[in-house]
Parts: C-alpha cells; structure tokens; sequence
C-alpha cells in the first residue's frame, strides 16, 4: 500500500473552488482587485461591494457548468465497492481502495475500480467509456505460453485480456466447470489506470494557454499603460503644484494619485468581459452549444484548424452490413445480400466467428452487424458454447441442420488486428480454424493460389466507396489434444492448418452524418478553416470518408504513407510508371531536408490514392510533391511512431503541412498530432534500445486547433488541443471547452462556433 498508494482517484476530483479560482486570477481581474482595494481605501464601499459581489458570482455561475460535467466523469469511474479478494485459499471482501497490484479477486459483475487481467474464466464487459461506442466486448483469460514467445502482458498489448477500470462487467462464466470462480488479478490502480492517464490529462495537461501570447491581453495592457502614462503626465503637471501650493495632507495626496490610477485603469472592464462572455454564450446555447471553459472563447473564434474524430462525430456509431464479397474457387463473386446464396462453409463462420453471447435464455448482445449476419444464416445458440444453423444441398448431399461446438475464442488483438475461433463439426474428423480480421492482416495467412487476383483491387474498390471491410478465412487444425489446445495462441493455432482459404470480404456500411459535408464545406468556406480527420479505421475507408463530407476535393490527389509492417503478407498495388514529382506549375520546391530518405523512408511505403484507383510510387516522388503543395497527405499510426522514432524534423513538418487524414489512430497518438500542429511541439523520449540516445523536442507548426470528438478516447486530444468540443451527452466534455448537445457536428453548422463567438 505504501507502494502504490490507494487504489483510488479522489485526488483527481474537481473541485469548484479550484476551477473558480482559475477564472479569478486572470490577469484583467487582478488588475480589478487593486481597483476594488483603493474603491474601498476612498470610502467607495456601496461601489466595491457590489463590483466585488458580482465578479465572484459570475466567476462560479461560469464554472458551474464545467464543474457539473467532470464531476459527472470522475463519480462514473471512480466509484468504490466492496471486492471479493482470494487471500491464503479462501474469499474475502475488502475496499476497493485497498486493492494494489498482485492482488487476485473474483470478478464479479458491475464497474470496474482497476485494470486487470483475467486468469480464468471468461466475461462480457460494455466498453463505452473507453471508445465512446455503446459495444460489449469479450474478455478471456489470459495465456501464458505468449510471454515464452516474446509476448510478455501488457495492459495495453493484450487488451481482449485486460478490464479497464471505469469499464462496466456485464456477465462472468467459467470456460470448463460451473462451479470454478472466474479470477483476475490487478495490474493496474488510481491514476495509473488507464481511465487514470486520460483524466490526468484534464486537470494537469501538458501545456497551459500561454498568457504572454494572449493579443486580448496585449492589446488591453498596452491601451491601459499608454493611458497610465498620460494621466501621471497630466498629474505632474497639473496636480504637483497644486498640492505644493495650498500644502494638502498625505492622505489627500494618496486619494489623488489613486484615483488617477483608476482613471486609467477603468474599473468595469472584467465586467464587460463577462458581459460579453455571456451574450456569446447565450448565442451558442440557442443553437445546442454550451460552453464550459469561458476563457477559451477568445481561442474560439481565433481557430485556424479543427480536427475530426470520424465514427461517431462525421459517421454513425453504429456499422450495418451491406453485404458480403464471398469467394468460389479463387474468385470473388460479387456482392450479394442474400444468405441462401452463401456457401456453407461461410455460413459456419458467420455463425460462430462474431463478437456475439448469449446472456440468460435468449438475450443476445454483439455488435450489430454480427446480429444481422447470424439472422441471416437463421444461426442460433444451443447454449453459450453450440450453435447450430441450416446448411444448403451442396453436390450428393442433402440439405441439413449441422451444430459447432465452440472449443476455443481468440479475441481481437491489436497487435495482430484480427480475432479467431477454433470449432468443431460432427461431421468432420479435425477441428476448424475461423479467423477474421482486417483484410491486409488476413490475407498473409492464406496461400497465393487461393487469394483472388484482383484482391487489391476489390479491396480498394469498396473502401474507395466509404464501406468499412474485413476478410474472413478458414483451415483444418491438425490434430491437437484438448490440453494442447487451451494453451495455444492464436498465432500457434494458425500456424497448426494444413492451409487457409479466403471465405469473403464481410462489406460494412457506416454512413456519414447528413450534416457533416453542411458544416465542413461551411468552415472551409465562410470561415477560411482548414479541416483535418484523425481515426482508427483502415486508411483507404478513411479517405472516402474524406472525399465524401468534403475535407478533401474530388480530384485531389492523396499520398498515403504506411509502414512496412502493416502490409506484411498482403499484395502490393502496381508501382507508378512514372517518377517524377506529380507537380503543379509555378510551384516552388521545398525540400524536408537531407534527412528524409534512405535512414527514414526505407521502412514506408508511400500510395498514390487518386479517388478512382491507387498506385504505388517512390519515396523521393512522394515527399517532394508533399512538399510542393501539389498532393495531400494520409499517414497511419504505424507510420507516424516510426517517423518520430527516427526523430526527421523537417518530414514530420512536411507532412503536417499537408496532412488530411491520420488512419489507424491510438489515443495518445491524437494527442501528439495535435501537439505537432499546434505551438506546444512535442517531446520525445528515446528509445528503450538505445541508452545514449537522448530527448529530442519536434517543434510544433503554431496552428490554433481544435479537435472535435466524443468519447474517453478522444480525451488526450481533447485537451492537447488549443481548443475542445464533445459531440453528444458522453464523458468527452469534462476535457472540452465546449459541449454540442447534437449527436453530429450539427452544432459546426453555419459556423456557429467559430462565427458567432464574437
């Protein structure tokens, strides 16, 4: 306990006195403080008192609101209970806040106090506070023959494993016996958690708004010294003699000199602040907005940029299936939406391959278009393990109800950025292989005679239409014990197929919101803002996305520049036939420097993503259109660690100039793209390889961003942002300045925000 500390997050509660606080030591109210000090030393009491009166009152009705919503926050995921703790061989209760890592409880459902890997057993767990999507999510046990081939556990690695604190656990059950107690053990507590790092970022971020850059208070200072100084002239010359003459006492003397001060200085102008503040924010209410950090308008109105999250914020929250691309005897078919047309072997791993579990007798929880695919096959659960469905006559056979019996559940990994199943058919010998995942992911496992030829092309095809896509592939299993089976990684098991064949491409559909394209070309039109997407889905989808509310135009050309690594296995697009910089005439080339190429690029690959098909092209064409102004820019996640790993200042720049689209997104990697586009910079460790290395700082471009999203995972950004909006009624606001109450980006429509601060 001295260790770690309690296992609780009160000292990250908000305080009213604190966020007032903030308010009053502005530097104008400061200024009225001295005022109101030498209104009472005059014997202005009745005058002071009220001043004083109402700058306290309006400093806490303009704080309320920002109060009222992080305190919302910090009682959702800092909540104690009572947790049964495993000590010596038996079961105790104990406070949550006692709890620290090492410790082994029974997971039971209800919120979670602290990150924890499961042991044994299986639950169901409703992530909404972390992805800002209303998703169940399956947890399973840990294994431990991942650490012996390299993969030692990390939180954030082995995230099917882990139950975040803040996270709410919905159902638990054992994988073998009934009566076996489904254990984790706590890895992680307080603000070491990760719902802990996020609200860290609210009420310490990293950066402050820097009042020496404030042209408000520049101006304000400067207009009330130049009057200063002609009032002590005007006084010199005039007041001096006077008190010479007719020899006035001291304190006669101070009231004068006070009062020439005040003369100066006018007492009402944090008063007219606030009363500004408040028609802006009485403006902004009427059109759904509410404003929580007052001081943050002036930033507001000043916005250069505005940064999108995209499911959620641009799209829907909710992905429905459009239909599915199966393939026959190495071919695609076509998209078709109708199941009796689908072969049985797609149809098994539709069935038991999906994020779905049945809770009680007939409640069914999942992902939506999971649900809308197993209706389809007419699938249904026997018990949580068996499901059973009817299969077609295919050949001599007839047409039969057929039962898979689940063995084991691969859940979605990041790192591999695929899931699997492995289950079993009565009527065949060895166990099934199910996996599904990304298309560029899947893909590597199956055999060159097996992928269709015109794989990249499809690919691209309905990603180039804003369709969200993922591949299903399937293989026979050697024969492996039960025992052999448990212990197994998904890895270990794909490794075990004789082969893997592609099934189909499952085509998602996630339309954008039909005020999204409204308020985007708003911005960029009215309001001269440049307008910039940053997600966690695949980079071509995200780029129709683009195209599709108007961040990027028809004919505009996109570069996108990927790590090596995220194309492991897949087919490549056919390299451009031309080398030279894709140029516009009258451009002036400006090189990111010598740095950028071999050393950096040699781990990238760079797309030519022209809105009708992509192309390959070379690294030197790429960066040099990028430079010219000519192309925009989509970086993924992988990419982007890499660059700032090889710390290439002037390409980092480079591509934040031109940047469009940030695909394959983490949390804290929002965050650093909004530090590089704003005037903060950012700061980067060295590597853990290499001792000598040491800090270096990548300036930042001294844009003033916003970011608008609408989940927990947004909060980083949020507040390393200049400025925050939250979308919707989550937990986003308790880090943003602003709150739209629309489900969309309704509120950016007509450019209220931006338009009507001031």
């Amino acid at each position: 306990m001295c260790l770690y500390g309690m296992n609780d997050m009160s000292v990250m509660r908000p305080s009213m006195l604190r966020l007032a606080g903030a308010v009053l030591a502005y530097p104008p109210f400061i200024v009225q403080y001295f005022e109101l000090a030498c209104m009472f030393y005059l014997k202005f009491y009745m005058v002071a008192s009220c001043l004083l009166f109402m700058t306290l009152a309006s400093s806490f009705v303009s704080t309320y609101k920002l109060y009222k919503k992080r305190s919302e926050l910090f009682h959702a995921v800092g909540q104690q209970r009572l947790i049964p703790i495993v000590l010596a061989g038996r079961v105790r209760a104990t406070s949550s806040k006692k709890l620290v890592p090492g410790d082994v409880i029974v997971v039971v459902p209800g919120r979670a106090t602290c990150d924890l890997v499961l042991l044994q057993g299986t639950c169901l767990v409703e992530e909404s506070n972390l992805s800002g999507e209303a998703a169940q999510v399956r947890k399973s046990s840990f294994v431990e023959q991942d650490e012996s081939h390299g993969r030692a556990y990390h939180p954030q690695t082995h995230h099917s494993h882990t139950i975040h604190a803040g996270t709410s656990v919905q159902q638990t059950w054992a994988d073998s016996a009934t009566d076996d107690e489904v254990l984790g053990m706590v890895v992680r507590t307080g603000l070491r958690t990760t719902v802990g790092n996020m609200l860290r970022q609210i009420v310490a971020p990293l950066h402050e708004l820097s009042l020496a850059k404030d042209p408000f208070l520049s101006d304000l200072f400067s207009f009330c010294g130049f009057a200063l100084i002609l009032q002590l002239c005007i006084f010199l010359v005039a007041a001096v003699p006077h008190f010479w003459t007719h020899q006035q006492s001291a304190s006669e003397c101070v009231g004068m000199v006070l009062g020439t001060v005040m003369t100066a200085l006018p007492v009402a102008v944090p008063t007219v602040i606030l009363g500004a503040n408040a028609a802006c924010m009485a403006r902004l209410k009427q059109r759904g907005i509410d404003v929580l950090m007052v001081a943050k308008l002036k930033t507001i109105a000043a916005v250069e940029m505005i940064c999108f999250d995209k499911t959620g914020t641009l799209t829907g929250s909710v992905a429905e299936l459009h239909g599915l691309v199966p393939v026959e005897q190495g071919s695609f078919t076509g998209l078709q939406s109708v199941a009796r047309r689908w072969p049985n072997r797609l149809k098994q791993a539709l069935a038991v391959c999906n994020s779905l579990t049945l809770i009680g007798r007939n409640q069914l929880v999942g992902d939506d278009a999971d649900k809308q695919a197993f209706q389809a096959v007419e699938a249904r659960f026997l018990d949580r393990d068996r499901v059973s469905l009817p299969l077609a006559a295919l050949g001599g056979e007839a047409a039969c109800v057929r039962t898979l019996q689940v063995l084991k559940r691969f859940e979605y990994d990041p790192a591999l950025n695929r899931s699997g199943v492995v289950a079993r058919d009565k009527s065949v010998h060895r166990a099934l292989l199910f996996v599904r995942g990304a298309p560029h992911k899947v893909v590597g496992l199956v055999k060159g005679g097996a992928l269709p030829p015109d794989f990249d092309q499809v690919v691209l095809e309905y990603a180039g239409q804003s369709f969200r896509l993922l591949a299903l592939a399937a293989g026979t299993l050697r024969r492996v014990t039960a025992e052999r089976l448990a212990s197994m990684s998904q890895q270990e098991a794909e490794a075990e197929c004789d082969h893997m064949d592609l099934l189909a491409l499952i085509v998602l559909s996630n339309s954008a919101h039909s005020t999204s394209r409204p308020a985007i070309t708003s911005l960029q039109e009215r309001g001269g803002i440049r307008t910039m997407m940053i997600t966690g889905d695949y980079q071509h989808t995200a780029i129709a996305v683009a195209r599709g509310v108007g961040m990027i135009a028809v004919d505009s050309q996109v570069v996108v520049m990927e790590a090596k690594s995220e194309r492991v296995g897949s087919a490549s697009a056919p390299v451009a036939q031309h080398t030279a910089p894709l140029t516009k005439p009258g451009l002036t080339l400006q090189r990111p420097g010598e740095r950028t190429g071999s050393s950096t690029c040699q781990h990238l690959t760079f797309t030519l993503d022209r809105g009708g098909g992509c192309e390959e092209v070379d690294s030197h064409t790429a960066i040099t259109s990028l430079a010219q102004g000519s192309v925009r820019c989509c970086v993924t996640g992988p990419a982007l660690e890499h660059i700032l790993q090889k710390a290439d200042a002037p390409l980092v720049e480079t591509i934040m100039r031109s940047l469009v689209v940030c695909a394959r997104m983490r949390s804290h990697q929002k965050a650093q793209v909004m530090d590089l586009l704003g005037p903060t910079g950012l700061y980067l460790s060295p590597g853990s390889n290499d001792e000598r290395a040491q800090p270096h700082y990548m300036p930042g471009l001294g844009l003033t961003c916003m970011y608008c999203g609408d989940g927990i995972n947004d909060l980083a950004a949020l507040a390393s942002a200049e400025a925050g909006m939250a979308v919707g009624a989550g937990h986003a606001s308790a880090a943003a300045c602003v709150a739209d109450s629309h489900p969309s980006i309704q509120g950016m429509c007509c450019n209220n925000v931006t338009c009507h601060t001031y």
